[in-house]
């Protein structure tokens, strides 16, 4: 699955975000989701964007691997702050 959006941004440009990636278990390590990314970028260009953006915790896990083997790399990292409303 793959859900991609343009994120609307004040102090820098718009640009394509991958709100989900996801590839089942069993099919990863064969190019799956490089496949998606580089759809992404693609449609992006397309678009007329000029950057592809991915958010991923910031414990490692394989997603680090995978991303900056692709040619991403960290740009920040941030904390979700959250007010459940009742």
């Amino acid at each position: 699955m793959l859900h991609l959006h343009a994120g609307p941004a004040l102090e820098k440009p718009r640009e394509v975000i991958v709100q989900a990636l996801v590839v089942d278990a069993a099919e990863r390590g064969r190019g799956i989701g490089g496949e998606m990314l580089a759809y992404a970028e693609k449609w992006a260009r397309g678009c007329g964007f000029w950057s592809v953006a991915v958010t991923s915790q910031v414990a490692p896990t394989d997603s680090h691997a995978f991303y900056e083997g692709l040619g991403y790399r960290v740009e920040a990292t941030s904390h979700l702050v959250r007010k459940m409303l009742a």
